[in-house]
């Protein structure tokens, strides 16, 4: 299984590497692209040193990606060092490299793509730097000389087959922030040193690992236990007690209580919770999976907590938190009970309320800036948010599967370069995708990089169709004169009109002059696509335009660009001669008009001869 997971990660690589490199520069042995925010992707590599170090900066600009498979299968590679900046490692992008050795990875680095270092067999150690959350499917796989693994406090997910077949791992701690460990993360002979109570424990007694539990200095006052943070302060590790409406004292053996460490509560049986004033931290799953919780007081003081606090909370209706408290990644993430929230946070960060199925009501105060990706995706029953105008940044699907939503109103301060963007990538989708309920996109008039024409969303740089929202119920859509682009806002594209069951018939006016990838993708149905008859030599239709729509029928002139990629990519299509039906009706009335006034024109010559006739 996981060879086979291997060598399709190496698959699709090497077709979306011929793909990305189409264009690239070059840099000495480096082959790279500039990427929207202007910093520089690696896509490849034609060197052949020994010890390398990859270059900060390229012709001025900060190297902050490292492309897919840039770096796979160079077999004289034994030492790299990976520079401040960089921010992603891609796909494969060191894997196959059976000499490497040493590996340095720079602070910067915030994700280690799948397979970013599988079978790089001679690799001996490395060090997860503070940043990366997660370790993605086979990142390490098949590095079987890899003895020692140092996974920072950042941490909080190890995927599928992440450590899998490295057979000279013994032992590996396993950080209390780490929330989640997939099925197969690691091979079997493998030992843990963990904490009691968290995701590396549970993970050890389910896999038949051996493991040893850190000791924390753990003190067993009463209902709680605790640790000491110095001599005055203590952080809750656990409760004992039997009332299920848990108070939290602010002091414990004369010690102020100031954290709530990590998975403290996790899958209690607990009702209600109260935190006490003092309480500065909350840790990462410290009431993950309490089912029965209902109701949380959170004090002011409470200034920072990781993520994932109240994943999993399926009975918890009410919480009573500061309004600025930082809301982090999958914090009330399926808590299926929740029914409405103020945030002032700044930032909403992924997952946040995804999975909220009771959610109607949220209020953003001015102070959110940021909202994430998937942050409130598949909230069934939200209806309405009103979003600040100090909103700049509208990550991809933030809203995903939010099948109640109706209109969104697009702020001021909201620009294109922070609009969809997946994750860290350099592409963008929809953050309405599947909001099937979702008639109209408005903008504030403010907005200089947005617009919209009857609730459709635009951008204004190249004059490009965005969003065509899901539930607009026309069955005819003449997209207005003077469009330029359509699907050409993201260097992936995705499909505009995918997920709308209600279009019939699409029109395209003269002016458009791309068609991007998937822009038509993915529809259902015999849609007829009409081609404006102007169209004939100045437009680029993408490959991927039409893919995975069977029943489309490309309405279009003779020999013109749509009709030669309809025949090439065997669509249906059907001809019509002299222009669209669209153009047909005005063209019927100026000749009609022009036919009026020659008759009109000659009744007089006429009566004008007649009269000359009759002087004479």
């Amino acid at each position: 299984m996981k060879k086979l997971f291997t060598s399709v990660i190496l698959l699709i690589s090497a077709i979306v590497l011929c793909t990305l490199t189409a264009g690239a520069e070059v840099y000495g042995d480096y082959e790279y692209i500039v990427i929207r925010d202007g910093t520089v992707k690696i896509t490849g590599y034609t060197g052949s040193a020994a010890e390398l170090e990859i270059p900060a900066e390229i012709d001025g600009k900060k190297v902050t990606v490292i492309g897919r498979s840039a770096f796979s299968e160079c077999e004289e590679l034994t030492s790299v060092t990976i520079p401040e900046g960089v921010t992603i490692i891609g796909i494969c992008a060191f894997c196959n490299c059976p000499s490497l050795q040493t590996l340095n990875i720079a602070k910067s680095v915030r994700i280690i793509e799948n397979a970013a270092f599988s079978d790089c067999t001679a690799l001996t150690s490395v060090v997860i730097p503070d940043g990366v959350e997660i370790i993605k499917h086979g990142a390490f796989s098949d590095c079987s000389s890899l003895r020692s693994v140092t996974l920072s406090d950042s941490v909080q997910v190890i995927e599928t087959y992440a450590f899998l077949n490295c057979s000279s791992l013994k032992s590996i701690r396993i950080p209390d922030t780490v929330l989640g460990i997939e099925q197969e993360a690691f091979s079997k002979g493998v030992k843990f040193i963990c904490g009691t109570r968290t995701a590396g424990e549970r993970y050890a007694k389910v896999y038949g690992l051996d493991y040893v539990l850190e000791d924390r200095s753990s003190v067993d006052e009463g209902d709680f236990d605790y640790r000491l943070v110095n001599e005055e302060t203590i952080s809750i590790l656990g409760y004992n007690g039997e009332n299920k409406d848990m108070v939290i004292p602010r002091e414990i053996d004369g010690r102020t209580v100031v954290e709530i460490s990590e998975n403290a509560f996790y899958e209690s049986n607990i009702t209600s919770a109260v935190i006490p004033e003092g309480v500065k931290y909350i840790g990462s799953a410290a009431f993950a999976f309490c089912e029965q919780l209902k109701s949380v007081t959170i004090p002011k003081t409470v200034t920072e907590t990781g993520d994932a606090v109240f994943s999993h909370c399926y009975s918890l209706e009410k919480v009573n938190m500061p309004a600025s408290l930082t809301i982090p990644g999958h914090m009330f993430f399926c808590c299926e009970s929740l029914k409405e929230i103020t945030i002032g946070s700044d930032v909403i960060s992924p997952f946040a309320f995804s999975g909220c199925t009771a959610l109607e009501k949220v209020i953003l105060s001015d102070n959110v800036t940021s909202i994430k990706e998937n942050a409130f995706s598949d909230c069934i029953l939200l209806k309405e948010v009103i979003l600040p105008d100090s909103l700049t940044e509208l990550q991809s699907w933030a809203f995903n599967g939010c099948t109640s939503l109706e209109t969104i109103r697009l702020p001021k301060n909201l620009t294109a370069e922070n609009f969809g963007r997946v994750f860290q990538y350099d592409y963008t989708t929809s953050p309405f995708e599947k909001c099937t309920s979702l008639e109209t996109i408005e903008v504030d008039p403010e907005n200089k990089e947005f617009y919209s024409i009857d609730g459709v969303l635009f951008a204004a740089e190249g004059n490009a169709i965005l969003i065509y929202p899901e539930g607009k119920k026309d069955a005819v859509y003449q997209i207005p004169d003077g469009t330029k682009t359509i699907g050409e806002f993201s260097s992936f594209g995705y499909s505009i009109f995918e997920y709308n069951e209600h279009l019939e018939k699409i029109v395209l006016p003269k002016s458009v002059i791309a068609i991007g990838n998937r822009a038509f993708a993915s529809l259902k149905g015999e849609k007829c696509i009409e081609f404006h008859s102007g169209m004939i030599d100045n437009m680029r239709i993408s490959h991927s335009a039409f893919n995975q729509s069977p029943d489309i029928i490309i309405r279009c002139v003779d020999n013109s660009a749509a009709y030669r990629y309809a025949v090439m990519h065997e669509k249906n299509y059907e001809l019509f001669e002299g222009g669209s039906e669209s153009a047909f009706v005005p063209i019927i009335i100026v000749i009609s008009v022009i036919t009026i006034l020659l008759i009109i024109v000659a009744i007089v010559i006429i009566k004008k001869r007649k009269r000359n006739l009759k002087l004479k």
